[in-house]
């Protein structure tokens, strides 16, 4: 997937609302989107996605690899939408959010959840592990958006560290 997202090319990071030529101080990643089904290994994480999920893969929006290098980060951020900015796939349901790669420990990256504490007080964090991956609900079981969610990533530390992730978005419809 990494190699896949270098051809395609990886460019700054886009957050919704921005103009395509404005970079976001909130978000300093690099990232690439793979066609949905593009071909036998998209095709199959998609699946593989959606099976443990427990959601339709004919909702999943195009499956995101971003990369993180010194410094980069993105601020805590929630995945749902405001009610203007739904559009016709409805809010965004479920977030599975893979890593790709292992960053070495006390080279930062971690995704951090500052809502969700521990018996310490201590916000979760998920460091990168390849083939591991965090998922969570944008949404509560009334429909309302889970504010709990609210996420980010840490800033990669070390100079030689690459952060390689897989975001993949579920939607109320299909994409």
């Amino acid at each position: 997937l990494i190699t896949k997202a270098k051809e395609n090319g990886l460019q700054r990071s886009q957050v919704l609302g921005e103009e395509k030529d404005e970079h976001s101080k909130v978000r300093t990643s690099s990232t690439s989107f793979l066609n949905k089904n593009q071909d036998g290994v998209v095709s199959c994480i998609e699946k593989r996605i959606a099976t443990v999920a427990h959601q339709p893969v004919a909702n999943l929006e195009p499956l995101q690899v971003t990369a993180y290098s010194k410094s980069q980060k993105y601020d805590p951020h929630h995945d749902y939408f405001s009610p203007d900015k739904i559009g016709v796939h409805g809010q965004r349901t479920v977030t599975v959010f893979s890593y790709l790669n292992t960053v070495d420990s006390g080279c930062g990256g971690a995704t951090a959840f500052p809502k969700l504490k521990n018996k310490s007080g201590e916000s979760l964090k998920v460091f990168p592990q390849k083939g591991n991956a965090v998922m969570w609900s944008n949404k509560k079981t009334t429909g309302e958006p889970n504010e709990a969610t609210l996420h980010g990533g840490e800033a990669v530390t070390c100079a030689a560290t690459q952060k390689y992730g897989l975001n993949a978005w579920f939607r109320d419809h299909q994409w």
